[in-house]
């Protein structure tokens, strides 16, 4: 049984932050900032940022931070096949290396983690429009066909049967689950006691929580597996797979040895697995430790790709910290920050990004 559907979802934005979001919405739509950039003569790529694509059933087990509707996906890869230039990884980093930024306009664009419906819903609709884009795995995942471990905690927090839980071991936690606020506070509190875990401790944290709550089992596969992977390559030459560290290290935190074994790991077996090069990485959680640019670099990638302050890439980017930024789910708002001239125009009239 579930209670409380998408848990509300959780913060509403204040409204100052609603009102900002429907004006940038509504400069996307008159193209406001395709007019802007080319004033401004701003150039330089945007790499959007996806993770899952999905309706229907397995869209009720997803937390819908991470995930957009197949029909707003479809819309928005519409557009960006008739209004941007969309262009593989490869070129963005060869791009950064000649000191030549791309037009504005151009466009790039990944997914996270490995969710399944990125084969079944999202790869068909990028190859009917001839788009390419780069799906960064994390390893062990793929391996265990975990899902991200988010979708456990919000599918065992949303489709519980009952209301109580206390947790003594690894993680410590004493509530109960009746109202959405309850549910709310428990899901952010939980998301960031986990968040510091390892990988194995946490699933088995994650287990305990699914138990005392009596949660419905995640009945469909959320996350790829190794014959998926296989197969997105085999069926859609447009998709290229990256790394994503093994077990999706949070690489601020973690030692410098681990980084270093995860990123060599990660990449031989991911090459192992599909019989190609794995060029790129991108950072989980978009956090970077001090040196990890150099490790990634060091264990062969090509460049690697993090959050950053910068929305484009430019030439003064770091070849292994090229800024990536998470799809907005408005049309307006993505026609907005892939015209050139975002963050500029949203600052310049509104004083935010």
């Amino acid at each position: 049984m579930s209670h409380d559907g998408n848990l509300s979802y959780l913060q509403r934005p204040s409204l100052a932050r609603r009102s900002l979001a429907r004006f940038q919405d509504v400069l996307g739509r008159f193209s406001a900032g395709e007019w802007y950039a080319k004033q401004q003569s701003l150039s330089g790529a945007v790499i959007l940022v996806y993770h899952s694509v999905a309706d229907g059933a397995s869209s009720r087990w997803i937390d819908p931070a991470k995930r957009i509707s197949l029909s707003s996906f479809k819309r928005q890869m519409q557009f960006l096949a008739r209004q941007r230039t969309v262009v593989p990884l490869w070129r963005v980093v060869e791009s950064l290396r000649s000191g030549k930024p791309l037009p504005a306009g151009s466009v790039a664009i990944t997914f996270d983690d490995g969710y399944r419906d990125n084969l079944t819903e999202a790869f068909p609709v990028l190859a009917a429009l001839g788009l390419p884009a780069t799906v960064f795995i994390p390893s062990q995942h793929i391996e265990d066909r975990e899902p991200p471990w988010i979708n456990r905690l919000y599918s065992a927090i949303v489709h519980r049967k009952a209301a109580r839980l206390k947790l003594e071991h690894v993680v410590s936690f004493d509530g109960r689950l009746e109202t959405v606020a309850q549910c709310a506070a428990a899901y952010v509190e939980l998301s960031k006691e986990l968040f510091a875990l390892d990988y194995e401790p946490r699933k088995t944290v994650l287990a305990e929580i699914a138990r005392q709550l009596d949660s419905d089992p995640i009945p469909v596969p959320i996350g790829m597996n190794w014959s998926d992977v296989r197969e997105g390559i085999a069926r859609y030459p447009g998709i290229e797979f990256g790394s994503h560290t093994v077990t999706h290290l949070d690489m601020s935190s973690a030692m410098p040895e681990v980084v270093s074994s995860e990123l060599v790991r990660a990449k031989d077996s991911i090459e192992t697995a599909i019989d190609k090069q794995v060029r790129y990485f991108a950072y989980p959680y978009s956090r970077v430790g001090k040196g990890d640019e150099a490790r990634v670099a060091a264990a062969g990638y090509d460049a690697g790709f993090a959050g950053a302050e910068k929305t484009r890439v430019e030439t003064d980017c770091c070849e292994y910290r090229i800024p990536r930024m998470d799809a907005p789910h408005s049309l307006g708002k993505l026609a907005l920050v892939t015209s050139g001239a975002f963050p500029e125009i949203s600052l310049s009239l509104f004083g935010h990004a």
